[in-house]
């Protein structure tokens, strides 16, 4: 039977979902790209075609457990030539980009000549490529397979330039905003938020609705604000009510104050802040969407009066609470998790059947990952296959790391197929620890930054720590090793306040005494690391925990014994060369800084662990 092996991919991906001001730009944009592959599968499967990658369960799930569908499909179309199937294929991908478009109420408002513009500009974002070959044999499979990617690389590399079809010319020049989002499309049109610039892709990302589905998502402002929010929940009786009447007293004094600010109603069951986002517990974001006053004295007075007031209702709110001295935290966690190794597997396998087994594994892992990070107080903005993008508050953030790993790692432990090779599929997390005002594409390439340095380990969680008053700190390691423990550990001791404060810094100081590259000779070297070993341990025997109490011995060689297995690999891998005691010492700075960050969330939100001996 002639039959052929075709491999489709659609984007732009990156930019298309990142260039973003709002965590909603970011979720629908991932899901605008995830429909749109799912319709081309749809489209594939009805045309005779059998589905490789994603597997047809994929293209089933829904609700909780609804699975994105990754920008690249790989199938087997039972003709020769599968040029029709993948023209028809394309026909429904550019029908459900004009349908979601044409029924955006937005862009219906728009002027006929504004439509176009709009049109012209999203004709030019997506990108459709495909390449085909022949399969008239299954044993040939893998060959053919490898050929097709070569093939579909080449077509992908090749770009096809033409003319931008909205740009300004001689003839119809004229002066215009640029988008706010991307900073060179030209805006269209104003957002409902003061300041803003849309351009056609804007408008569909911000406007468009997928099957009557809720246009907003939870806020970075709300995921710093739910540890707070706990807090407030458990150990203040008198909360719901406060908080409702700060929400009524906004209401009576202008809606703007929190007409946007509405949570989902999948997240409000779970949310101490009840049907309304916890940006409202920032000051600094109180009044964003108030009308802007024109230049009269008297409404720039109202304006300045309104927002005035606004802050006195939130400074009573918080005076209404029985710890007055609790502020909301500031930052939150951007979780960006990937496979490893999954290329490698692929590239073993032989056969038709072994890749759709892989197919349903990576499709089965991405329909649970919603249910594990909402359980985790999160909001998944993607989960396709091995990769996933989420948002989390901080007091959850390395549990949530933890499960998605502990699902991934065992569902490739316990299949046949991972026998091919020497390194079975593992999952890498990259978390970025960052403040909720910064800006969200700033923020997001930090997130794959974070991804890309845990990729380098393989099985490993990394974390940045991006302080809006300092440096960027970063740890890393895998996650069957010394340092999640020891990271585990070390917010447990930050947590019960077992661990003085200033240790940290004292070490760092104390490091930078020391440079090894003026050092005359080995003997030297070795010196100054027996110099620094001992210095390590007077500074952390002297110092006294945030409660008065002295650092025990066995606390003492507790830290001295974390110290020097920091960098201890997994039981089953061969141990490297140990660092030398000054890597060693600027390592567990690093991880005590995050871990003191991490343990402060976890003790607003927990409270205080009773007090021992330290």
């Amino acid at each position: 039977m002639s039959q052929s092996l075709l491999l489709i991919g659609i984007g732009p991906v990156q930019e298309f979902i990142e260039q973003a001001r709002r965590t909603r730009d970011v979720w629908f944009g991932s899901m605008i790209l995830s429909d749109l592959a799912r319709t081309i599968a749809q489209s594939l499967q009805t045309n005779g075609c059998s589905l490789i990658f994603p597997h047809p369960e994929a293209l089933n799930t829904t609700g909780a457990e609804y699975a994105s569908i990754a920008n690249q499909l790989l199938a087997i179309a039972p003709h020769a030539d599968p040029t029709t199937v993948i023209t028809l294929a394309h026909d429904q991908f550019k029908q459900h980009i004009n349908t979601l478009l044409t029924e955006t109420k937005s862009f219906a408002e728009l002027s006929h000549n504004v439509r176009e513009r709009v049109q012209a500009q999203i004709a030019d974002l997506f990108e459709f490529h495909w390449a085909w070959v022949a399969l008239d044999d299954l044993n040939d499979y893998a060959q053919q397979r490898k050929k097709l990617y070569t093939l579909f690389n080449a077509r992908k590399n090749t770009r096809t330039f033409s003319a931008i079809g909205w740009e300004q010319t001689a003839t119809n020049l004229r002066r215009s905003n640029k988008s706010s989002l991307d900073g060179w499309r030209e805006s269209v049109m104003q957002g409902e938020k003061r300041g803003e610039n849309l351009s056609g892709v804007d408008l569909l990302k911000r406007y468009a609705l997928r099957n009557q589905q809720e246009s907003s998502f939870p806020s970075t402002s709300h995921m710093a604000a739910l540890p707070f929010g706990y807090h407030l929940q458990r150990h203040d009786e008198h909360f719901a009510v406060a908080w409702q009447r700060y929400i009524n007293r906004l209401d009576e004094l202008h809606p703007a104050f929190t007409r946007y600010e509405h949570l989902p109603r999948r997240f409000r069951g779970s949310s101490p802040f009840g049907n309304y986002d916890g940006s409202l517990i920032y000051e600094s974001r109180l009044g964003e969407d108030l009308p802007l006053p024109d230049r009269s004295k008297a409404t720039m007075d109202t304006y300045t009066a309104q927002i005035s007031q606004a802050h006195g209702y939130l400074s009573d709110f918080f005076r209404s609470q029985s710890d007055a001295s609790k502020i909301p935290p500031g930052y939150y966690a951007i979780l960006a998790a990937d496979g490893d190794h999954m290329g490698k597997l692929i590239d073993a396998i032989s056969t038709v059947e072994d890749h759709q087994m892989i197919s349903q594994l990576v499709s089965r892992f991405a329909s649970g990952v919603s249910a594990i990070v909402e359980k985790y107080h999160g909001a998944l903005i993607y989960a396709g296959g091995d990769d996933v993008l989420a948002l989390l508050p901080l007091h959850t953030v390395v549990k949530c790391a933890s499960k998605l790993a502990t699902i991934f790692n065992t569902a490739f432990d316990t299949t046949p197929i991972t026998t091919l090779v020497k390194d079975k599929p593992t999952l890498s997390v990259g978390v970025a620890i960052v403040h909720h005002l910064e800006a969200l594409q700033d923020s997001l390439k930090l997130a794959r930054n974070a991804e890309k340095v845990a990729k380098r380990s393989r099985n490993a969680l990394a974390i940045i720590l991006s302080k809006r008053n300092g440096g960027d700190t970063t740890i890393t390691g895998q996650w069957n090793s010394a340092f999640i423990t020891n990271l585990k550990r070390l917010i447990e001791l930050h947590h019960a306040e077992h661990l003085p404060d200033g240790f940290i810094f004292e070490l760092r100081e104390m490091l930078k005494r020391f440079d090894f590259r003026l050092a005359r000779d080995d003997a030297e070297r070795t010196t100054w690391r027996t110099i620094i070993g001992l210095e390590t341990k007077r500074i952390v025997s002297r110092k006294q925990t945030p409660s008065g109490l002295p650092m025990t011995n066995d606390r003492v060689q507790e830290l001295m014994t974390m110290i020097h297995s920091l960098n201890q690999p997994p039981p089953n891998q061969p141990s490297p060369n140990q660092p030398p005691i000054e890597a060693q010492i600027a390592l567990f700075v690093n991880i005590n800084i995050i871990a003191r960050e991490l343990a402060s969330i976890k003790r607003m939100v927990d409270g205080p662990i009773k007090k021992e001996a330290a």
